[in-house]
């Protein structure tokens, strides 16, 4: 199940970001470089080069750009953290939906 559910037309890139705060421990003060967002089609194969580009790693934010993806199309983008210092791995789930008409779901 998602933690969060976005919107985005084929055109459009849209910057996302998950704060790992209070979810990873509080030791972690910032991010291992394995972090990454990794991103799914609704069949379950992987995407992620197809969805995500500009991966970034501040504090305990993890922040990428969505773009592209297929009209209609719903995608599961994962963001793997690992804390730099507990070595504790946690994931945050998007739901994004690409839609040429966008409802705005989420701003």
């Amino acid at each position: 199940m998602a933690h969060e559910v976005a919107e985005k037309s084929t055109t459009e890139l849209r910057p996302y970001q998950f704060d790992f705060t209070g979810v990873l421990p509080s030791t972690d003060a910032t991010l291992d470089a394995v972090s990454t967002v990794l991103a799914y089609d609704s069949s379950g194969a992987l995407i992620s080069s197809t969805i995500v580009t500009n991966i970034a790693r501040t504090g305990v934010i993890l922040s990428c750009d969505l773009q592209n993806g297929s009209n209609g199309e719903d995608y599961k983008v994962v963001f793997r953290a690992k804390g730099g210092t507990s070595a504790k791995t946690r994931e945050r789930v998007l739901e994004l939906r690409v839609r040429n008409n966008p409802s705005n779901l989420v701003a």
